[in-house]
């Protein structure tokens, strides 16, 4: 969920919308979209003087047993 300035809210619905992450930035937000494999997460600023595409990516565990835990 986004908001017209400042904040997206992204929600966990697996957990039953219990966990949530805010982001906060700097100007009006034009959107926001996962990738298809929902691996990053894009948001579009449109902003006169700061315009921009940030990229956030999703952390995994590293390691040998990274992938079974």
């Amino acid at each position: 969920m986004a908001e017209p300035a400042d904040f997206v809210h992204v929600y966990d619905v697996a957990s039953n919308y219990t966990h949530c992450q805010e982001i906060d930035l700097f100007g009006e937000i034009a959107g926001c979209a996962f990738s298809p494999e929902s691996d990053s997460f894009f948001i579009t600023v449109a902003d006169i003087t700061y315009s921009s595409l940030l990229e956030f990516h999703r952390s995994r565990p590293s390691g040998p047993w990274g992938e079974l835990i």
